[in-house]
Order: C-alpha cells, then structure tokens, then sequence
C-alpha cells in the first residue's frame, strides 16, 4: 500500500517539476540571446568560420537549460519571494481563524448586528446581506489557498502573490459585515492611520466617513480616531433602526477600506508591469545585438576589431553597472518591489554597451580638439577614421575606452526616469501604510 503511494505521488511530482523547468525556460529568456551573442564572439576569436561561430552559440546557450534546471524551484510560490510567501500564509491563517469564530459548532453564522427591534423591518434583508457576505469572504480565503499549489512564472514576475494579496483584501472587505464590534472597530483605526498623510484621494473626506461611522456603531468608538466628533451625523444616524444604524455604517466601513485596498493594489500593480516591460525591452534589446553581430560577423572583420568593439561594449556596461549600484543603494528598499530593481540592473549594461559604442563612433567622426590636439577616439591623424582602426585598440586611441565609459552613462537618463517614476508608486505605498506595519 505504501509502496502505491509513493508510485503515486512520484507520477504527480514528475509533471509538477517538469513544468517548473519549462517555467523557468520562459521567464530566463530575455538573456538567451545575449548568451548567444557572447558565444558567438567568443568563438570568433578562436575561428572566424560559420560552423565554428555556430557552435560557440549552442555551447554558451547550453548555459541557459541547465540553470533554468537549477533555479526550477522559483517558480514556486515558496521559492520565488520566501518574504511575500510567508506574509500571505500568515494573513491568510489568521482570516481563516477570524471566520471559524464567526461560525457555530454546527456550521451556522453567528451574526454580531443588534437585536431586532419592532421598528426595524430592515433586519431579515441585514441578515440575509451578513450571510452573503461570510459566504463571499470564506470563497475568496479559498481561492487564495488553493492558488498556492499553482506554479509558473506569474511568481517570478510577482502577478501570483498579487493576485493573493487582492483575494486576501477582498475578504477582509467582506468580513466587516460579519465580525464582531471590537474587531471592526481596531481596524477602522488602522484604516485611518493609512489614510492620514496618504495620497489617496479624498482621504480627509474618507477619515470624516470612517468617524462618522464609527459614531454610528459606537458613539465613544469615533473618539479614537485622528478628526472631530460629529455630533450631527451621530443625532441623524441615531433616529434610524438598530440595525439598520450598524448595517448601513459597516458598508461605510467596507466602502473605504476597498478604496484604500484599491489604490495599494493599483500602484503594486504599476510596479509589476513596469519590471515586465523592462524584461521585455531586455529581450528585444537582446535579439537586435545578437542580429546585429551575426550579420557583421559574416563580413569577416579582424578578430582585433571584434574584441576591441567588445571591449568598448564591456567598458561601458560595467561604468553603468556600477553607476545603477550607487543609485539603487541609495533608494528606499523599505517597499516590496517585486525584483523591479534586478529587472533595471539587467537591462542597464545591455543598453549602455550599446550606447558606449555609439558614442566612440560619433565622437570619433566630429573630431574633437582641445588646443589643437585632437582628442577623438582613432588617434591623432586628420582626416575619415576607418572603424577598422577605431576598433582595433592601441595606444593611440585610449581615448576610445574614455568615451565608452562616458557614454555609458547615458542611458542612466532613461533609467533614471523609470526609477522616478517607480518611486512615486512606491512613495504612495507607503504614504498608505499603518504605523509601524508593511502590507
């Protein structure tokens, strides 16, 4: 019997990791074909034949599999972001034991809304409301359950946890129907302390709701948060019935928590699709260099030319490397971004070797002098410098390695731009967070 049961799982374990390596594949694209054109150079300077420029491609692309093997595990939700993981399991767990208390050993509700009162004819629809909305509550902690035992790249790309993370706010939304007084009550105050200070819209109109409220469900409740009493709203929602009173501000409450949830998931949202483009201008990016030097390489250019090139493209890659590394230290890792900024520092050295040899190109045809002596990259003869020789590095044109690491710098501008504009998401994150607590 044990012995079927191990076959048994074995037979499901063996698709599962299958389609975690074929995940992987995906996701390491982007580099396939840098690695080739790696390969291709590196070959290149060995033999200059096509067959032998083939083979140098496979044999760096080999590369890609056999990590993608390696790294199979993050594509797992447990894998690919062990923080994100941990935190959804835990508030998962903890909705979960807020919604078994809501329920009787035999399975019915406990509902927590006043007792009916002879006027309130309301109540039977508030009942009715308060079961749909446990019910809605107990299929989103399911749903966001069961999404765990999925794999694939949406966890690498961070979709996987977000599409938690919203299942997981929609339930905690449904819940305020249900729970008890003293719970909505804490997080009504936790609510307000994301709203004061944030950059949600309408945030002082939205703590006035919450106050009023809370006035609404308890008139000593509304004194704990950061506005005045309003002692009017308190008079007017105290001529309605019981029930109705409470109902009505629990969907006041739930209102404005799915405005905060909304405008949090919106801008974790941004962030996500800004590392996907990223990716994807890393792939497309990668395939015009490999085009590129396949079709440059079928001239048959020196092999000194080739590696001078090269070097320029390393010269200015690394320059940039470096520069996104001071500028990375010094931004805010205190907000959850996914690997966005892996995503930047790998597509900064592509564009930027790009940009370096540019720049040795068009600064060795414009022919700069400084008092008479001239400075380009090629050397110091007048006249057309031929690529061949701006290509090939000699003591005469070390001004060449100068102006790749110069403009190697350029595309910090662009960079610069895209952090800038992350940062404002991230900077509305955490306008929007509780004191003293993340998520």
């Amino acid at each position: 019997m044990s012995l079927r049961v191990s076959i048994g799982l074995q037979a499901v374990a063996e698709p599962v990791a299958k389609k975690n390596f074929q995940s992987m594949l995906v996701f390491s694209l982007p580099v396939v074909p840098l690695l080739a054109t790696l390969g291709i150079i590196s070959a290149y300077q060995i033999d200059s034949s096509p067959a032998v420029r083939v083979v140098g491609a496979l044999a760096v692309v080999a590369l890609w599999p056999a990590a993608s093997f390696l790294a199979r595990e993050r594509t797992k939700p447990g894998g690919a972001n062990v923080s994100q993981y941990d935190e959804l399991k835990s508030r998962l767990a903890a909705l979960k034991a807020r919604a078994d208390q809501m329920q009787t050993p035999d399975g019915h509700l406990k509902l927590f809304l006043p007792k009916p009162e002879p006027q309130a004819e309301c109540t039977a629809g508030h009942i009715e409301a308060a079961e749909s909305a446990f019910n809605e509550a107990s299929t989103h902690i399911k749903d966001a359950n069961s999404s765990f035992e999925t794999g694939g790249t949406i966890w690498i790309h961070g979709r996987g946890y977000q599409t938690i993370w919203k299942l997981v706010h929609r339930a905690e939304e449904a819940l305020i129907s249900v729970e008890p007084l003293e719970n909505l009550l804490a997080d009504t105050l936790k609510d307000e302390e994301k709203l004061d200070g944030s950059q949600i819209a309408n945030a002082k109109e939205l703590i006035v709701k919450l106050g009023r409220a809370c006035d609404a469900l308890n008139p000593d409740g509304g004194t704990y948060l950061d506005r005045p009493t309003r002692a009017a709203a308190v008079g007017e929602a105290n001529a309605q019935p019981t029930c109705c009173k409470e109902a009505d501000a629990r969907s006041v409450l739930r209102d404005v928590r799915n405005r905060v949830n909304e405008y949090r998931d919106n801008n974790w949202d941004g962030i996500i699709r800004t590392k996907g483009r990223l990716l994807d201008s890393l792939l497309i990016t990668g395939v015009v260099v490999f085009a590129f030097v396949a079709l440059l390489l079928v001239a048959r250019p020196d092999a000194k030319q080739v590696l001078g090139g090269t070097i320029y493209f390393l010269v200015g890659a690394m320059v940039a490397v470096f520069n996104q590394l001071r500028t990375q230290s010094a931004l805010d890792n205190a907000v959850e971004d996914y690997g966005l900024g892996l995503a930047r520092l790998m597509i900064v050295p592509v564009v930027a070797g790009v940009a370096a040899l540019l720049g040795v190109v068009v600064l060795a045809e414009l022919h700069v002098q400084v008092n008479g002596i001239a400075v380009s990259p090629g050397g110091p003869e007048s006249g057309d410098i031929s690529l061949g020789r701006l290509f090939t590095l000699t003591d005469t044109n070390v001004a060449g390695l100068l102006a790749a690491a110069i403009f190697g710098l350029t595309p910090g501008l662009l960079i610069d731009y895209l952090s800038n504009a992350t940062k404002k998401l991230q900077d509305g994150l955490k306008s929007s967070e509780p004191t003293n607590k993340a998520g």
